[in-house]
């Protein structure tokens, strides 16, 4: 992607007016990360050659925030940060096309809580929510990096 000082290197290069679509990541004095979109398009006078270029520049610096955001929220488990079950069942069927390539073997382990309901029910979902959040982080500790852990429903696990 061409940064905006980049485009004047282009006129010599372009014979017709042509659209030219970038971001820039800027870091600003206090280390904050901006994006911006810049749109340019090819000017040009009487002789059909490109004399000038304008530039319109957009900061997207939220907007892509927010794209990011909702990836996350759209493979992640809100409450324990966990995979969710969508993101579970892509990793693994990409781990069993691989594994049928390499033949190799691999494991898949389903964790459910037995009487889960009962936490709720006496405790409160306040409970039953910390409870869920300190058995992901126990069983993160006893995993390997490359290891996935989802949490795939409401009281079940699968590694």
């Amino acid at each position: 992607m061409a940064k905006l000082h980049e485009f004047s290197n282009l006129a010599p290069t372009m014979k017709t007016p042509t659209r030219i679509f970038g971001m820039n990541y800027c870091r600003g004095i206090v280390g904050v990360v901006n994006t911006k979109t810049v749109k340019n398009v090819g000017s040009y006078i009487g002789t059909g050659d490109i004399t000038h270029f304008v530039a319109i520049q957009e900061d997207v610096t939220e907007a892509r925030r927010i794209q990011e955001q909702n990836t996350y929220h759209a493979t992640h488990d809100m409450l324990t940060g966990l995979v969710n079950r969508f993101e579970f069942e892509r990793r693994l069927e990409r781990v069993v096309d691989t594994a049928k390539e390499c033949q190799s073997a691999n494991a898949i382990c389903f964790v459910d809580l037995d009487q889960f309901k009962i936490i709720n029910d006496t405790c409160g979902h306040a409970a039953g929510d910390e409870l869920l959040k300190q058995l992901s982080a126990a069983l993160l500790k006893h995993l390997r990096k490359r290891d996935t852990l989802a949490r795939i429903g409401g009281d079940e696990f699968a590694v």
